[in-house]
């Protein structure tokens, strides 16, 4: 007998089991089919097989030898078997995952946890196993799985990476297409969006309250956990079990709804832009999960492509319907807003209140303190407007310093409150210039609402610029709201009748009749030729009555008569037609627009101005100071009279 106890022990068991072994070939090992086993320390066991074996050596480290009693219990274990858990001596195999081939009748396979188990028949009831490491055949299946879950996962996911939604929508689809195709523990991904820096949890699979909660925005800047880190560093980060790392041992190792091990977190980026941080969290029993980091890889580049696109979409949404500048909504999501509640307040019979607010004396602000300054207190008035309404009210930048509100459910009592606040909000702000001198900011406001001052989404905006005029003659920095009912119709016959006067002399009316009487017949025929809209022949119709003064006003008049007038409601819709009169169509102009560049209405102007004032003589002197289209089409139609 050897020695060595576990030699002695094996041999026992071959003994119980009729195969006779020594430490040395016997007289009888010529009989049989010799098998040697090899140990570690040099020494070895000779078994006499009745039937030839596959190999000719077995090594204890990767092979051993098990014997279980009748009712379940590890009885004898011998080799590899020493090192498994699952087989310590007592313990009872009815109750493991073995437990099949311990109570079947016959001999079995089965493949569990990196081993391969036989199973046979000994007397008595007892069963006995032979296991084997099986590195290969594991490494073999998780190969295998880990390309079963890339077939998987790019099936399902290649769905909802196509899709053109809203960011947080493909997000959320995402994280959880993730998480069921490759059986995950938990999924996080954070991404930035269209109007926000910062990285936020959009979608989390597996994640308690708590952890959504201490995650809910990463600070690259603190790097407080591995998310941080990826963010920061723009790299991979991964552990192979979240316990033992400082980073996760507080946070992965916890929140999981499902007991979690290996971890891997990406960062998600196109074109050297940070968009976002996936993070995987792989089950307890996941062995593919490590394998699989190349596969994580790939899907986090597509999974980036996909947000860029998202992100890229929303951000062109709402460069079109917020203003780039103050970031609220823009003239275009006003329109549509006023519309959209005002047939809902038709429908309901409930009120809608509308400010339009100005910014007192800012064209001077700006030319004396700079652009930059201007740009800093719109951005404060816009801030401040926000700030004074209701979540479901509109903020609205109208136009250059113009700004308006909606506001659903409000009569016009209500809304002059509403407006009181907003203009004692916007008097708060102060300037503080280069000088060191404080400037305060005030704005006028006109209020109207529905169904009191108008009826429909244009007389309700009119109405309210209505009193807003009111608001600035009345010495600014006030609220006027507007009296009675405006009804289109008689308001323009009135203004009509009353716009001009304010600006004309007498002299002035003179020219201005004669002027509109030679080309009224063309301005009304050109509008049909070149399909205007009613308002743009109207603001036509202005500008050639308003000519006259405006030349006047531009040669003889100081400057702050030219700002009334620039600053004056009835006259704003003629400014940018006015200041390119004398613009050319070749660029060589004092302002240098070219082509269509120049306002519509000032190329129309500057051609029929030329036909009635110098019988048509520059039109043929000077033909690249026109637009040819325009000067073809008015001589057409002058000839054609």
């Amino acid at each position: 007998m050897s020695e060595n106890p576990k030699i002695e022990q094996l041999q026992e068991a071959l003994k119980f089991l009729g195969v006779r072994s020594s430490p040395a070939p016997g007289p009888w090992s010529l009989e049989g089919f010799p098998v040697t086993i090899a140990f570690p320390e040099g020494s070895q066991l000779v078994m006499d097989l009745p039937v030839p074996g596959l190999v000719g050596e077995l090594d204890p480290r990767s092979i051993g030898f098990v014997v279980i009693s009748p009712n379940g219990r590890v009885r004898l274990t011998w080799g590899l078997a020493d090192r498994i858990q699952l087989l310590t001596i007592g313990s009872n195999l009815l109750d493991s995952p073995l437990h099949g081939l311990v109570e079947s009748p016959e001999s079995g396979c089965l493949f569990f946890d990196r081993h391969r188990y036989f199973s046979g028949v000994l007397g008595g009831g007892e069963t006995a196993l032979l296991v084997c490491a099986a590195q290969e055949e594991t490494e073999a299946r998780i190969h295998s799985e880990v390309n079963g879950r890339a077939a998987e996962l790019f099936r399902r996911i290649g769905k909802a990476l196509s899709m053109h939604g809203n960011l947080e929508e493909l997000a959320v689809l995402a994280a959880h297409e993730i998480s069921s195709a490759c059986d995950l523990a938990a999924v996080l991904l954070w991404t930035k969006s269209a109007e926000d820096e910062d990285l936020i949890l959009r979608a989390r699979v597996g994640v308690n309250r708590q952890g959504a909660k201490a995650l809910e925005t990463l600070h690259p800047e603190a790097l407080s956990c591995a998310a941080d880190f990826v963010a920061a560093k723009r790299s991979v980060f991964s552990v192979p079990n979240v316990g033992e790392n400082v980073l996760t041992a507080q946070l992965e190792a916890r929140f999981c709804f499902l007991p979690a091990k290996s971890m891997i977190a990406m960062p998600l980026v196109v074109a050297d832009k940070l968009i976002g941080v996936l993070e995987l969290i792989g089950r307890e029993d996941d062995h593919g999960f490590e394998a699989s980091h190349e596969l994580f890889g790939s899907l986090s580049e597509h999974l980036s492509l996909a947000l860029n696109t998202s992100l890229n979409y929303e951000s062109i949404e709402r460069l079109a319907s917020f203003d780039p500048m103050t970031g609220i909504a823009n003239h275009r999501t006003l329109q549509d807003f006023v519309v959209a509640q005002l047939n809902l307040a038709q429908r309901s019979g409930s009120p809608l209140g509308l400010l339009m607010i100005d910014v007192d004396h800012f064209r001077a602000f700006n030319e004396e303190e700079g652009h930059d300054a201007g740009d800093w207190v719109l951005k404060r008035v816009a801030e401040k407007l926000d700030e004074s309404l209701r979540h479901y009210d509109l903020g609205a930048r109208y136009g250059g310093e113009e700004f308006s509100a909606v506001l659903p459910g409000l009569a016009l009592e209500q809304a002059f409150e509403v407006a009181e606040r907003v203009r004692a909000a916007i008097e708060s702000i102060e300037f503080t210039g280069a000088s060191g001198n404080v400037r305060h900011v005030s704005a006028s406001i006109g209020v109207s609402a529905y169904p009191e001052t108008a009826g429909e989404a244009n007389t309700l905006f009119k109405a309210a610029d209505s009193a807003l005029f009111q608001a600035k003659r009345a010495g600014r920095n006030c609220t006027v709201k507007f009296e009675g009912h405006y009804y289109e119709q008689e308001k323009e016959t009135e203004d009509d009748r009353l716009w001009l006067e304010r600006w004309q002399t007498s002299e002035d009316i003179s020219k201005a009749q004669g002027l509109w009487e030679d080309l009224q017949g063309l301005v009304r025929q050109l509008g049909g030729a070149l399909r205007l809209s009613t308002n743009q022949v109207q603001i036509l119709e202005r500008l050639i009555r308003f000519l006259p003064s405006y030349r006047r006003m531009m040669q003889e008049d100081g400057p702050e008569t030219r700002r009334q007038m620039e600053l004056a409601p009835e006259i704003r819709p003629l400014m940018p037609s006015l200041l390119a009169l004398n613009e050319r169509y070749d660029g060589e102009g004092p302002l240098r627009m070219t082509g269509e560049r120049i306002p519509l209405l000032a190329r129309i102007v500057s051609v029929l101005v030329a036909l009635a004032e110098e019988n048509g003589e520059p039109l043929a002197l000077d033909p690249h100071r026109f637009d040819p289209r325009i000067c073809a089409l008015v001589l057409d139609l002058s000839e054609a009279a």
